[in-house]
């Protein structure tokens, strides 16, 4: 995760900056991926050359994303600081890679150190206005108690999205752990810095993803294919 300098975008708006870069292998053409990222909503082509480059403008924040033939970097500009935006960075950029489906092989391992930091970011925190002078009548106070409701709505199904995501990829994480032997919950959460809420909801997918757990003894797991 980098941060970059102060920079001027599309209409003169200073931001500053924040890469977000995976490794991730091309099956395919960068002519092929082209015409299938052209069916992406709301992505615009920026530049194209050895490697594609799209943008997505959302006012406030501006979105661009690379793809090359070896890399996708996701990259936010933001009037303040881009770390606020960090999760839905990320949940932007895991939905592209969810759109391309076989078109990347993506590194599991290169994103999974942004989700962790996505996930231990505090929550943020809505405080109801005060009421000041004729401003503060019931009606404006009302109002604004149900902006913030819906922002915080907002806020709680992009968390759990993101927390669905990183479940799965924590879940891929261990099941490549388990085709090397039998695996820990202690050994997954050292190597991944992940806590055991994490682990088990990760292994709660099992039987979805068409796998059984085996305890092999009292601490030692397995996963096998049902």
């Amino acid at each position: 995760m980098r941060i970059g300098k102060t920079r001027q975008i599309g209409g003169g708006r200073e931001c500053i900056s924040m890469k977000i870069p995976l490794r991730a292998e091309l099956r395919g053409s960068i002519a092929e991926l082209a015409e299938t990222l052209a069916g992406y909503p709301n992505l615009h082509l920026y530049s194209k050359g050895t490697e594609l480059k799209y943008a997505i403008d959302c006012g406030a924040n501006f979105y661009l994303f690379t793809f090359g033939r070896s890399h996708i970097i996701g990259e936010v500009y933001s009037a303040d600081s881009p770390l606020y935006h960090l999760r839905d960075a990320l949940l932007r950029m895991l939905s592209v890679i969810a759109y391309l489906g076989d078109f990347y092989a993506v590194c599991i391992e290169s994103i999974f150190p942004y989700l962790i930091a996505a996930l231990r970011e505090r929550q943020t925190e809505f405080q109801t206005p005060k009421a000041q002078g004729r401003l503060g009548s019931d009606l404006i106070l009302a109002k604004r108690i149900v902006g913030l409701t819906t922002l915080l709505d907002e806020q709680k199904r992009r968390n759990e999205l993101l927390d669905q995501h990183g479940a799965r990829l924590l879940f891929h994480l261990i099941l490549s752990e388990s085709a090397k032997g039998p695996f820990s919950k202690q050994s997954i959460s050292k190597r991944y810095d992940a806590d055991e809420v994490s682990i088990n909801r990760a292994l709660a997918l099992a039987p979805s993803l068409g796998y059984r757990i085996i305890q092999q003894d009292l601490q030692r797991l397995r996963l096998v294919i049902e």
